[in-house]
């Protein structure tokens, strides 16, 4: 994880994400959006993602997982050249 959302409220902190600590192993902490979040993932080189695990808390009523390939957003560039490869994997 290089980068997530921290502009919407949130609980937790952000190198949670990265630990290696996940439930329920004791001592896992959950970072957590109240309303929504991304989590922008980087490589120096395309790797293939095996899988994606969502933790859904106790409201689980609504959630979105999105893939975008080479999504490069410069704030100069110019109009149109703004482009990604976006596949959608599950909405729930």
């Amino acid at each position: 994880v290089t980068r997530a959302t921290t502009w919407n409220e949130h609980e937790g902190d952000v190198a949670w994400l990265t630990d290696g600590i996940v439930p329920p192993t004791v001592g896992a902490r959950a970072f957590q959006w109240d309303t929504k979040g991304v989590l922008v993932f980087a490589w120096q080189v395309m790797q293939p993602v095996a899988r994606i695990r969502i933790r859904v808390g106790d409201v689980a009523n609504d959630y979105q997982v999105a893939l975008m390939l080479a999504a490069i957003c410069r704030p100069k560039a110019p109009r149109g050249i703004r482009k990604a490869s976006r596949r959608r994997v599950s909405t729930t």
